[in-house]
């Protein structure tokens, strides 16, 4: 239908860059299967914590992106909340969702079924987006937008990245950072025989990131840092073996290391379903 390359298709987002990669992947997918529609990412800034757009390092790509400054201060539970009440309090407009969202002019498509099940005359889709397999095409994509780090002869010892996500999972009653001492025997495994190694810690709570390492007997001397997300990952793809932490940037940094051919030298617990090469999704 001729008139549909005039509406613009939404694709909302809310999350830090882990959620917006997966949303960014979403619509590089629709952007190949509705070639002739508009494609706009919208970026939710509310949540548990305030987030703002992590994508500045496409450039000049001709993905257009804005960001929604809808965050407000009350607590991730307390805006669940208010959005229930409001929902009960508009039942019309409640209705009239679920028929918009039957008729597919809105969907989820969180799954790989729900995206090929999306209609042409979709308008909007609200999702995480987390289920599906990603195209190996996104990873070639993704990789010539990412300045990935490149070891220098001078860099002769073994080099063990950590990415150890605590963050807004120390705020949380629902969820919890990975307990310290279940990263303490893979260290050890990994360094076992190794003469000289590294290893670099990047979280964004430095000093709780220290503290539990050290409290969970981590003995070698290591280092921790703070990075923004999207150079966390380039120094990550380079390192000789990377452990990863309950996080969607661990796991983007594995994905794209197993896609790069590095399959044996990480260590993520809890995502087997969803690794490269996404045998199970």
């Amino acid at each position: 239908m001729t008139i549909l390359k005039f509406l613009t298709l939404r694709v909302h987002c809310w999350g830090g860059l882990g959620s917006q990669l997966f949303a960014l992947a979403h619509a590089y997918e629709l952007r190949k299967r509705f070639p002739n529609r508009k494609i706009l990412l919208l970026l939710h800034t509310s949540g548990v914590s305030e987030r703002f757009s992590e994508l500045d390092f496409l450039g000049n790509s001709d993905f257009k992106i804005r960001q929604i400054k809808d965050f407000t201060k009350l607590s991730f539970n307390q805006s669940i909340q208010l959005r229930r009440v409001q929902r009960a309090q508009n039942h019309m407009s409640l209705i009239a969702k679920k028929m918009i969202y039957k008729a597919g002019f809105i969907c989820s498509a969180n799954t790989t079924e729900e995206f090929y099940g999306i209609k042409p005359w979709v308008i909007s889709t609200r999702g995480h987006y987390f289920d599906r397999a990603i195209a190996p095409s996104f990873f070639d994509f993704l990789l010539e937008h990412i300045k990935v780090h490149t070891k220098t002869n001078k860099e002769k010892s073994f080099k063990l990245v950590i990415h150890y996500r605590m963050g807004d999972l120390l705020l949380l009653q629902s969820k919890s950072p990975l307990g310290a001492d279940k990263l303490i025997p893979k260290i050890n495994s990994v360094l076992l025989h190794q003469l000289e190694s590294e290893i670099v810690v990047f979280s964004e709570s430095l000093i709780e990131a220290r503290q539990q390492l050290h409290s969970a007997g981590l003995q070698r001397e290591f280092v921790v840092s703070d990075l923004p997300a999207i150079q966390l990952i380039a120094q990550s793809l380079a390192a000789d073996f990377f452990i990863g932490t309950n996080s969607k940037i661990s796991l983007w940094i594995v994905n794209l290391r197993r896609y790069l051919g590095l399959t044996e030298a990480n260590h993520l617990e809890g995502f087997d379903r969803y690794l490269y090469p996404f045998k199970q999704l």
